[in-house]
């Protein structure tokens, strides 16, 4: 049962034998909404994360039968999409990056310090009198 007439019907296709493992031979993904009845429609075959084309072709004749009125409830309410997100690694450059960028903000803060200490110690007294009024 689907409960969401905006969801994705997704078929993998797998090739298995009595004596091997199952084979898998590709994925399609498949929008109920461009679904028509009885129709039969050649589907290309893809990879499993449906990024590229494998080969092979599936024949799929499929009905969908849905309530119209739960149908427009769910287009109010759209569902998030699935983002496919790199995993990040960790580099040396980018470490090393990181920590230069960390070092320059302490040393823009050690120097502010320092200057600001200057002032109090009156090292010189027209910085110190500029800064005071």
């Amino acid at each position: 049962n689907i409960k969401d007439i905006h969801s994705v019907l997704e078929v993998t296709v797998y090739d298995e034998d009595r004596d091997r493992s199952a084979d898998f031979l590709g994925k399609v993904a498949v929008p109920l909404l461009y679904i028509q009845n009885g129709e039969q429609k050649a589907y290309v075959l893809k990879n499993k994360q449906l990024t590229g084309p494998t080969k092979g072709v599936i024949y799929l004749e499929v009905d969908v039968i849905f309530n119209a009125v739960k149908a427009c409830l769910g287009s109010l309410v759209p569902k998030e999409q699935k983002y496919i997100e790199d995993e990040s690694r960790l580099s040396k450059q980018l470490l090393l990056r990181n920590f230069i960028r960390m070092k320059r903000c302490a040393m823009v803060l050690v120097n502010a310090a320092y200057y600001i200490n200057s002032c109090f110690d009156w090292d010189s007294p027209q910085r110190s009198l500029a800064a005071f009024l």
